[in-house]
């Protein structure tokens, strides 16, 4: 695991607290809303930075697809990570898995297993979005589909090593980070981290950001509109 960076409180711990809750109120609402103005106004491009490290860049996100807001550029950058950590065999996990359009792609390009984490709750998927995502995924026999939210289900992790992550969850900076810093101490060396719409939220642009300043140990690999993908250094 990657002990460098310190796993954080999971925002989960004050966020289902009730909202009469004075201590929610202070270690949720104000905490959360001071992270996403201070989001808002550090949002920058990322295109600079993974250039000048030598990442592959591309600046066309391609045709949009059925659903889900991934579009075909984006997939095809997060396929070439699928690749490029074939010879791997730990598990591939998706945190946010929508309607099952990413997750079948993701297991239709390799023998790896594809954990796809997503409760359906009601942020970005209810049980019509279960429905197609059972729909889409039918068949597959290397997907595992935990309907638990990010922390719980790190948390009732094995400890077993993954091979990458896509993170494409709820897009707020607490909890962006958390995913990143909670899944990412399982990525084994080669492996990766993906992250969803840094360009759109300002939560996830600002994680990035954070990734290439206190992070040596996980370098720009490739970027896309809307999508960033970091690779764990050997």
């Amino acid at each position: 695991m990657n002990r460098l960076i310190p796993i954080p409180e999971s925002p989960s711990l004050w966020r289902n607290r009730s909202r009469w809750n004075v201590a929610r109120f202070w270690n949720w609402t104000v905490r959360r809303r001071l992270h996403e103005f201070t989001s808002r106004k550090t949002h920058r491009s990322l295109v600079p930075v993974f250039t000048g490290a030598g990442a592959r860049v591309t600046q066309e996100a391609g045709t949009g697809l059925p659903h889900t807001a991934v579009t075909q550029g984006q997939l095809e950058v997060l396929l070439a990570a699928v690749a490029e950590s074939e010879t791997m065999d730990s598990p591939i996990v998706e945190i946010g898995s929508f309607r099952g359009v990413t997750t079948r792609a993701l297991a239709a390009a390799t023998k790896r297993t594809v954990v796809a984490v997503d409760p359906y709750l009601g942020e970005g998927g209810h049980e019509k979005d279960l429905a197609l995502f059972r729909e889409h995924t039918d068949g597959m026999t290397n997907i595992r589909h935990v309907r638990d939210v990010s922390d719980a289900a790190f948390t009732s992790w094995s400890g077993e090593a993954i091979s990458m992550v896509f993170i494409d969850a709820i897009h707020e900076y607490l909890h962006a980070w958390y995913d990143f810093a909670a899944w990412g101490s399982l990525v084994a060396p080669s492996g990766f981290v993906a992250f969803h719409d840094v360009d759109a939220f300002p939560g996830v642009n600002r994680v990035c950001q954070r990734v290439l300043k206190e992070c040596p140990q996980w370098k720009p690999w490739a970027y896309a509109p809307n999508i960033a993908i970091f690779q764990r250094r050997d």
